[in-house]
This record gives C-alpha cells, structure tokens and sequence, in this order.
C-alpha cells in the first residue's frame, strides 16, 4: 500500500474452490467479474450473499463477454 495506489489481485471464480474467499478476506475490497449470458441470477445472488457473510467489500461487478448485438444498451446502478 506504500509503493502502489492499487494492487489487483486475480483468484479463481469463488463458486469453485474457496481461495477467492480468502484472498477476498486480505483485500480492501472485491470485485465480481459476471460472464454475460452464462452466470446465473441465482448464482450472483448466492456469491454475493457468501461474501456479504464473510464481511468482503464487494466494491463493483464487471460484466464481460458482452454480445456485440447488444450495442446501444446501457444500465448503471448500484448495490445495497
């Protein structure tokens, strides 16, 4: 944190083997990359809902692998 404004640190997707949990634990905060059109609602509200109860800072999502079909659509919110 002295030598750097930010450090990325990249884990395994968190519903697959736990490091991302811990790794998650050692970060100030977290942030979900969602694959368009292949991770599930359901499956984004459980990962949300097990980093919530381990008290991680999920500070955004990046959603990737967006259609080009989908060009013009545009959505920006915000998580409680």
């Amino acid at each position: 944190k002295k030598e750097f404004d930010s450090v990325i640190f990249d884990s395994p997707p968190i519903g697959i083997v736990s490091d991302a949990a811990i790794i998650s634990r050692a970060v100030d905060g977290a942030i979900l990359v969602v694959e368009s059109g292949k991770t599930s609602r359901r499956a984004l509200l459980k990962i949300t809902k097990l980093l919530k109860n381990a008290n991680v800072n999920v500070i955004g999502t990046l959603l990737n692998k967006i259609s080009a079909a989908m060009k013009g659509y545009y959505y920006y919110g915000q998580t409680s």
